[in-house]
This record gives structure tokens, C-alpha cells and sequence, in this order.
């Protein structure tokens, strides 16, 4: 057996907290490149979900406290966070940057809320925020920067009310709660251009927006009452008629998200050019998921691909046309009245 190197634990120290800092600045890289793509995409959409909007302004703020342990430290020595609150970033061209705030800035006060510095400010700032501060009014925020006082006033943007969170998770993936949008680690290293990674955002943001969280467990239960009156039969239907329920929603609900996605991306601006090409990477990927199976959840990736170069051409036209770059809805084919109930979109264009 060979021996082990002799190592300092002052130099394994140092070597700790070189690591530390080159882990705090990758992520920080990730939350800022996040922010970037999915803000438009929030404010985009915003006309698509319903009651479920806020206040925006591309402005991040933050203090020591959104860290623990060790990290903590060293947010406060990479970006000089401390117990007061400070601008983190800005979405470029948001209200926030288009007010004037700048990384580094100190945040006094925000319309009537005083801020007082420690491990409450955070979570008392976001609270005013929610409550307070509505979409369209005009928010003056005091800051601190370099010793100079001075009053911002920001015009706030209406944005879908859908927290879009770095998850720390190394699989290609993407997730919607009805509520947030979690984006991985592991998608956000797959998504090579940020016109991907705007796709996989405003696809998680289109199941949110449609409902398709509480739809899906609606459907489910009508799956589980057919089990449960089998089951009174004496048929052991082993939960046949739930998993079919989920699935056969999940497919036409990807379907949804990827169709109302994209016009979400169109209203943005983002360029949508070539945007199927996705998922012809995602079939190299995981080939798998080139041709689904009878019980697949989700449509297979040569379908999407199909669909969504469709979907393309559907909005190039509008364009052209100069028609509202809203998505179609799917007729009734008794009246010719749009479907519309219980908060979720049936949209055509598949």
C-alpha cells in the first residue's frame, strides 16, 4: 500500500474556501443568466395567467442572509453583502436598470417600508413588496451609493406571479408547480443558447398559467374513482385507470405547453427561429424519447419537433398579417364558442 501526501490543514483550509468562492460565483452566474431570459418571458405572459400576476422590476436584492454557513462569509467578501439590504443585479432593460440601480446599491427604503438591517430585512422587504406594491405604480425606492443619498422612482411592469428558481439538481430537467418554475442545474448547462433555455421557460410557465397542475390532479381523481368502484366490484385494477387518466392529460398538456410556449417567447421577442432544433438535440440526448411508448407522459421528441416547426410558421404568419400574437383557441365543435372552464385553456395548433 502506498503512502498518503502530507497535507497542511491550513493549506486544505484556504483550498476550502478557494472552492467555496468558485462555487458562489458559478451560481450566482447561473441565478443572473436565469433572471435574464425568464424575466420577458413573465412580463410576456402576463395577459395568460389570469389573476395570478405582481409588481415587477428585474431587480434582485439581497443580504448575507440568503446564505448559510461558510457561504456566508464569502458572499460577504466576493460582493460585499453584509445585514443591509443591496441591489444584487438587474435584468438588463427592466424597470429596475431602466430606473438608474446599480449592483452594490443600498436599500433605505422602499415606498413607506423602512429597511432594518438583519436577518428579518430580507424576508420584511419581500413582504411589503407582495402586499404593497401593485403593477403600473410608480415606486420610489431610496438608496445608498457611495456614502451619496438619492431617490429612484421606478416604474413597475405587470408579471406573471411565477418565481422561476435555480434548482440544484444535475438532471436535465425542468419542473412546474402551478406556482414556481424550477429550472436544474443540469438544464441549464443542456441549454446551449438562451433561446433554449427561454423555450424549457416559458414551456414551464405555460403549465402554470393553463392550470395544468390542478387540471391534472382533477383528472387523476376521476381515474381513482374508477379504481375505487372496480375495486367494489372485486376487479383489481392494480390503479390502471388513474395512471392512464395522468398520462393521457400529461401528453396533451406537454403538447399545450409547448404550443402556448412558444407564443409566449414570440410576445418576449425572443427569436423562435429554428427553436425545434431543441429537441432534436434532447433526442440525442436520451434517444429513448424518440418515439413514445402507449404510456408515455410525454409526447415523443420527433412529434414536438413536428409540432413546434408548425407552431413557428403559425406565428410567422400572424405576423406578416400583423394579427394579435395570441395562441388560437380550439372550437367547440357544437356552437363554434371557444372552450373555456373550470381556469384551464384546451388551445389548438398541434
Amino acid at each position: 500500500m502506498t503512502q498518503r501526501a502530507s497535507v497542511s490543514d491550513e493549506v486544505v483550509a484556504q483550498e476550502e474556501e478557494r472552492q467555496r468562492e468558485i462555487a458562489l460565483k458559478r451560481h450566482v452566474e447561473l441565478e443572473q443568466r436565469l433572471a435574464t431570459v425568464s424575466y420577458p418571458l413573465l412580463r410576456a405572459s402576463s395577459d395568460l395567467c389570469k389573476e395570478n400576476w405582481r409588481a415587477g422590476t428585474g431587480a434582485h436584492i439581497s443580504s448575507q442572509y440568503a446564505y448559510r454557513g461558510k457561504f456566508r462569509e464569502t458572499a460577504n467578501r466576493l460582493f460585499g453583502l453584509d445585514e443591509g439590504l443591496q441591489v444584487f443585479f438587474t435584468v438588463e432593460g427592466a424597470p429596475g436598470d431602466r430606473a438608474g440601480l446599480q449592483p452594490g446599491d443600498r436599500v433605505l427604503q422602499i415606498g413607506e417600508h423602512v429597511v432594518e438591517p438583519g436577518e428579518e430585512a430580507l424576508k420584511a422587504f419581500k413582504d411589503y413588496y407582495q402586499d404593497e406594491v401593485s403593477a403600473g405604480q410608480l415606486l420610489p425606492v431610496k438608496i445608498s451609493r457611495g456614502g451619496e443619498l438619492m431617490t429612484l422612482d421606478i416604474a413597475t411592469d405587470k408579471v406573471c406571479d411565477y418565481q422561476v428558481l435555480l434548482v440544484e439538481s444535475n438532471a436535465v430537467n425542468a419542473y412546474a408547480n402551478g406556482e414556481h418554475v424550477g429550472i436544474t442545474r443540469g438544464m441549464m448547462r443542456f441549454t446551449e443558447t438562451d433561446q433554449e433555455l427561454g423555450l424549457v421557460v416559458s414551456h414551464e410557465i405555460a403549465h402554470n398559467a393553463m392550470g395544468h397542475i390542478n387540471a391534472k390532479r382533477t383528472n387523476a381523481m376521476g381515474g381513482l374513482f374508477l379504481d375505487l368502484l372496480a375495486a367494489a366490484a372485486g376487479v383489481n385494477t392494480q390503479g390502471l385507470f388513474t395512471d392512464i387518466a395522468g398520462q393521457a392529460y400529461s401528453q396533451e398538456f406537454e403538447a399545450e405547453a409547448d404550443y402556448v410556449g412558444l407564443y409566449i417567447m414570440a410576445r418576449a421577442d425572443h427569436s423562435i427561429e429554428g427553436a425545434a432544433n431543441f429537441w432534436r438535440r434532447m433526442a440525442a440526448e436520451h434517444p429513448a424519447t424518440i418515439r413514445s411508448t402507449h404510456a408515455a407522459s410525454h409526447p415523443a421528441s420527433a412529434e414536438r419537433f413536428v409540432a413546434i416547426r408548425q407552431t413557428v410558421t403559425e406565428i410567422d404568419s400572424k405576423r406578416l398579417k400583423g394579427l394579435a400574437m395570441m395562441p388560437e383557441m380550439k372550437q367547440d365543435a357544437g356552437n363554434g364558442d371557444a372552450q373555456q372552464g373550470d381556469g384551464f385553456f384546451s388551445l389548438g395548433g398541434e
